[in-house]
């Protein structure tokens, strides 16, 4: 057929199918360009079609993009040397900004400024930005609103738009973009895909009507994706009779969304006649109010990803799976806070009511049932993901002995977390699955401590998978927490260069590892965090606890520009990264506001740690106005998840009145709690209690016990007191 039809004249056709295969592979692609003229014709657009998020680091593009304006403004940029009309001719082959696709409206700011530091363009007098507007900050949003003034005079047809307004530096400009969409309908009347993250607080209600009056422009809306807590907001506009979305709409994607309180869901659901999934990540209060509504609809309810952090109550999960496990694909669950009996029965009611899971993804709930669970699901089971937490030996060893012989005969994806393990029972589980093909093998070693001589797996994976090539991508890396993060992986090595003799590719292993916490414009498991990867590896940053680790001066401004680079592009532990470097300084001028601007977007797509930093932020009054109920509520938020210094803050909270009502016996329990984990701001404070007798009765001796603990990991003020009650 192929032939016949490159024979009748449908060559461009069949090569344009050809290419677009390569859709991300940029370096494919522009050597596509360099094949011919036809090749470079077809190729070009799809190297436009999103050139906010190509992952190379190269921004030039924005200069490209101004040469369309017309010629007062380019001759205002030329003359101050921002842009420079020598480089590109007046005419140039292509209408490159036509070909947009893919638009992220928080992406332009952050790639205009990265564009402007790569070209040393920052460093222009301000006389010039105030021939424009006040400050930096507002140059460059100005300039963001000519590049969207122009994508709309070329008549730019949109599939993806994505909002996001939160409390950034440059929303206040939102309002401006979103205005200017509104009075321009066409921009996004093909829009097929909508991703919406409005932060709660965020009450202006301008902004609000222009985002319901945007959703209801929408004429052949597919999907949309709605982040953080502010279901109210697009319940409502769901439910708008104004809405075009019920006979169109067939994907919607809930990403850490709070249903607490959350009514007329099953209202929502009815009227959308042609949804055909429906995706659930993270998101809190699953209890009996949600699933009740769930369980009240008439239609059936497509429930295609499901991924839990907690269990609340199993018997309301219980009634949703009834209703729609059969139709759940992707399941994923981190459950290191549950008991064992609660583990059980949630695989017991996975294996009952879920026959057609492709993609499952266990973290700590390892137990005799979860081999089951895999045999059951083996006949559709193409992605695999095992990780087996602290205290849980005997259990790695049942996972090692058993897997292998229940394995499909083809995993696209197997990633394995093992901790402590023997090397003789990892090559049972390499013997046992060799009538297994991984198309990519990703195993962690996660060593107790670094003084013994460690596992090595090496030579198993050497006899049992390169010589019979049985992986195309592999990625191994060897772990010890107690030595400050110290890790070595396979990539790095010169170990890796015998696998290319069989046409293995060795890759790091953050390359490969799929996280379904990454955002991303189209729902896709096989998406990894290359970038963030390499950055890391790099630049000598590593999150190594929770302290950020740099090796050595010289990385400090290159670990930030990648870091940038990298949350640009949705990496959202990048985004974390970012925010601890302005907040410490590091390759960077530390800047209180911009620390928090990061933490609130990390928060905000399920960084714990980010959450807590917040509720530091609004006690201290570090980058926001002090707010000791917005601070209370952080730290009881990221208490709730276990956080160790979470469980300490909310302590605090309650020692100190902050935000609530003094509460002392409060106090204690999370102060021991965390102190319980090893936190030592948390020990030296429990010491205090026992001492003063705060919410229990006075110990001296428990006083002395906790400042010890505390001191010997060398908090000073442990210290202090140590010395003090020792001289009594």
């Amino acid at each position: 057929m192929s032939i016949s039809k490159i024979f009748s004249g449908d060559l461009p056709e069949l090569l344009y199918k050809i290419i677009n295969y390569f859709q991300g592979d940029y370096s494919t692609l522009h050597s596509c360009v360099l094949v011919n003229r036809l090749w470079c014709r077809l190729t070009i657009p799809l190297l436009w079609e999103d050139p906010f998020s190509i992952p190379t680091g190269n921004f030039n593009f924005i200069e490209v993009y101004l040469y369309y304006l017309n010629d007062h403004l380019k001759t205002k940029l030329n003359e101050h040397e921002i842009i420079n009309n020598v480089l590109l001719p007046s005419n140039t082959l292509f209408n490159y900004p036509s070909f947009i696709r893919y638009l992220n409206i928080n992406k332009i700011v952050p790639s205009i400024e990265s564009w402007l530091r790569a070209n040393d363009k920052i460093k222009f007098t301000n006389a010039y930005y105030e021939q424009i507007s006040d400050t930096e900050t507002e140059f460059k949003c100005w300039i963001n609103i000519l590049i969207f003034k122009m994508f709309i005079k070329h008549e730019v047809k949109l599939h993806t738009l994505e909002i996001e307004i939160s409390r950034s530096i440059y929303n206040k400009h939102a309002e401006n973009i979103l205005e200017i969409i509104l009075q321009n309908p066409n921009f996004i009347h093909n829009v097929r895909n909508l991703k919406l993250s409005i932060l709660s607080s965020i009450n202006k209600t301008l902004i609000k009507n222009r985002i319901s009056q945007l959703i209801n422009l929408q004429k052949n809306l597919k999907k949309v994706s709605f982040s953080s807590n502010t279901l109210p907001l697009y319940r409502s506009l769901l439910l708008s009779k104004e809405s075009n979305c019920s006979n169109t709409l067939n994907t919607i994607i809930f990403y850490y969304v709070n249903f607490k309180g959350i009514n007329n869901l099953d209202k929502v659901f009815e009227q959308l006649n042609v949804l055909e999934s429906v995706h659930l990540i993270h998101c809190s209060f699953l209890n009996t109010g949600f699933i009740q509504q769930i369980i009240n609809l008439t239609k059936p309810f497509k429930l295609k990803t499901l991924f839990v952090s907690k269990i609340s109550q199993i018997e309301s999960l219980q009634s949703l799976l009834q209703k729609s496990g059969n139709y759940l694909e992707n399941f994923g669950c981190e459950l290191g806070g549950t008991n064992y009996n609660q583990r059980q029965q949630l695989l017991e009611l996975i294996i009952k009511c879920c026959k057609n899971i492709k993609f499952l993804d266990l973290d700590n709930v390892i137990t005799p049932l979860m081999i089951s669970l895999i045999e059951n699901v083996k006949q559709n089971l193409n992605r695999l993901s095992i990780s087996v937490g602290n205290n849980q030996d005997s259990n790695s060893k049942l996972v090692l002995q058993n897997l292998g012989q229940i394995l499909p005969s083809r995993l696209d994806y197997l990633c394995m977390s093992l901790y402590d393990i023997k090397e003789s029972d990892f090559e049972i589980f390499i013997k046992n699955s060799q009538d297994t093909y991984f198309k990519k093998l990703l195993i962690e070693i996660i060593e107790r401590d670094d003084t013994s001589d460690g596992t090595d797996i090496l030579p198993y994976i050497k006899e049992y998978i390169m010589k019979k090539k049985r992986v195309n991508y592999l990625a191994i890396k060897y772990t010890c927490p107690s030595s400050w993060f110290d890790e070595m992986d396979l990539s790095d090595s010169g170990r890796a260069e015998e696998f290319k003799l069989y046409n293995i590719k060795v890759l790091s292993y953050i390359s490969l590892f799929i996280d379904i916490n990454r955002s991303s414009e189209s729902w896709n498991f096989g998406q990894t965090w290359d970038e963030l990867g390499l950055t890391i590896r790099k630049t000598g940053l590593v999150l190594s606890k929770d302290k950020l680790i740099i090796d050595t001066s010289e990385n400090k401004d290159k670990a930030f520009n990648l870091f940038i680079n990298a949350s640009e592009k949705n990496h959202i532990l990048a985004q974390y990264f970012v925010g601890e470097c302005y907040f410490y300084g590091y390759g960077t001028i530390k800047n209180e506001k911009l620390t928090f601007e990061y933490y609130e977007k990390a928060a905000n797509n399920g960084i714990i740690n980010a959450v807590y930093n917040l509720g530091v932020s609004y006690n201290y009054g570090i980058g926001v106005e002090k707010d000791y109920n917005k601070a209370f509520e952080l730290a009881k938020q990221s208490a709730e998840e276990g956080h160790i210094k979470g469980l300490m803050m909310l302590g605090y909270c309650y020692n100190k009145g902050i935000g609530t009502k003094i509460d002392k016996q409060k106090a204690f329990e999370l102060y021991r709690e965390s102190a319980n984990l090893g936190y030592d701001v948390a020990q030296n404070n429990l010491a205090i209690l026992y001492e003063k007798g705060y919410g229990i009765t006075k110990d001296i001796d428990k006083a002395i016990y906790w400042y010890e603990k505390s001191a010997k990991q060398g908090y000073k003020s442990a210290k202090n007191h140590l010395k003090r009650l020792q001289k009594k």
